[in-house]
């Protein structure tokens, strides 16, 4: 079976990458070169991992745990 993969390549922008992976419902894709030949992986958790170094101490923190959930729930609302 063949299917259509979603990938990005090596040159594309984070915000890009982020855009991708939320367009998609997905939290990862192939990394592809210009000749469509696979270089790496890209995940969320990368991304993250990346970004935000101190985010499971951030994240465990309470106030930002209770603003999360306001957060969350403003968002529900306002994609409805």
């Amino acid at each position: 079976m063949i299917r259509d993969v979603t990938s990005a390549l090596a040159t594309c922008k984070l915000v890009d990458l982020i855009g991708i992976l939320s367009r998609h419902k997905i939290t990862g894709l192939p990394v592809v070169n210009n000749n469509q030949e696979v270089v790496g992986f890209i995940s969320l958790h990368d991304i993250i991992r990346a970004t935000l170094p101190n985010y499971l101490g951030i994240i465990n923190s309470d106030s930002i745990l209770s603003e999360f959930i306001q957060l969350s729930k403003s968002l529900k609302e306002y994609s409805q």
